[in-house]
């Protein structure tokens, strides 16, 4: 995959010049760091067939970043990083926690085999209604429909008035829809994803020909290898667009149901989508009233210990262009500034 934008360039750079190496060698003050990814391919060539920007990374750029991790940071168990983050257990340096959002089924035929290869721990988040499921979620509805259909430009009325040529690449027109979903001026996302599937003149795309999401029985021999399990709640809305009522009941309903199915304290939620608009202070309440210790968001930021917000965990995203030489500096100097990877 080429190298695409400046920050790659540097990142080369700095790497011929030894001065990611150099970084490398310096101690880490005591923060947590905590790296996001969702999904997995075995390679270029295993095309999603949904939304492709869910694809965090290859298994052999995934095995190399673990392995890496590894030898610079511990990379801790979900347990330790909250007590770091908290300030309750002591660390020296800087820690790693790995989690995995909606709980795709590679996050079992890949992730799995290679965290317990490398022997280290990951969190995964689980949307309890989509465990087993060939269901499609919104936002894979919603690439899956702009990718069926036959028409040269995609009008939309709700929330707004919008037009997106659907000529040749169609990316740019399902990140920009995606973004309109989950913005604060679409409140209702049945209304929208209706005139969206009427606009491309398709049947709503509701279920895939194969099971996307690991099942409970894959959950368990992950949970007895070592890894973690949460919630990503019940249904994935953003919460945010919820009444208190409505979130109490997505949390408390999730956490029952993988604690019942996974036989394990299930007290720890990812916030759906994750941004600083997808909360609110009644999701801080209902998670409270629901028995959650912490939350994680997901607009990038880093953790120091006895002052992380138990409820606003911050989380930085691996994607799919994050390339190797930036991977290596990104992590060397993201212990230093909260925002050096946002």
């Amino acid at each position: 995959m080429p190298l695409s934008s400046k920050r790659d360039r540097a990142a080369r750079l700095a790497e011929r010049l030894l001065l990611t190496r150099l970084a490398e060698s310096c101690p880490t003050p005591r923060r947590l760091l905590v790296l996001n990814y969702h999904r997995l391919a075995q390679n270029a060539a295993d095309e999603c067939e949904h939304d492709g920007d869910v694809v965090s990374a290859f298994a052999d750029d995934f095995s190399r970043q673990v392995r890496h991790l590894n030898k610079r940071f511990d990379v801790v168990t979900l347990d330790e990083a909250i007590a770091i983050a908290e300030g309750t257990l002591s660390h020296r340096g800087t820690a790693v926690l790995l989690t995995f959002d909606d709980g795709y089924r590679d996050c079992y035929t890949i992730a799995f085999p290679i965290l317990r290869a490398e022997g280290a721990p990951a969190t995964f988040f689980l949307v309890s209604s989509m465990v087993g499921s060939t269901r499609l979620p919104w936002w894979d509805q919603i690439a899956t429909a702009i990718k069926q259909s036959t028409a040269a430009n995609l009008t939309l009325r709700y929330p707004v008035a919008v037009d997106f040529s659907l000529a040749g690449n169609r990316l740019a027109a399902i990140r920009s829809t995606i973004r309109l979903y989950k913005s604060p001026q679409t409140q209702d996302s049945s209304r929208f994803l209706l005139e969206l599937f009427e606009r491309c003149n398709v049947s709503p795309p509701s279920e895939s020909t194969d099971r996307l999401f690991l099942d409970w029985d894959e959950a368990a021999e992950m949970l007895a290898g070592g890894m973690d399990f949460g919630s990503h709640t019940h249904s994935h809305p953003l919460l945010s667009k919820l009444s208190f009522a409505e979130q109490v009941r997505e949390l408390s309903l999730s956490r029952a149901l993988l604690s019942d199915h996974l036989k394990t304290a299930i007290d720890v939620l990812a916030y759906p989508v994750g941004s600083v608009d997808a909360f609110n202070r009644d999701t801080h309440r209902a998670l409270a009233q629901s028995g959650y210790r912490a939350a994680f968001s997901y607009y990038g930021g880093l953790n120091v210990p006895g002052q992380s917000p138990r409820y606003d965990l911050k989380r930085v995203s691996v994607d799919l262009d994050l390339h190797w030489p930036r991977f290596r500096l990104q992590t060397a100097l993201a212990p230093y500034h909260r925002r050096l990877w946002s």
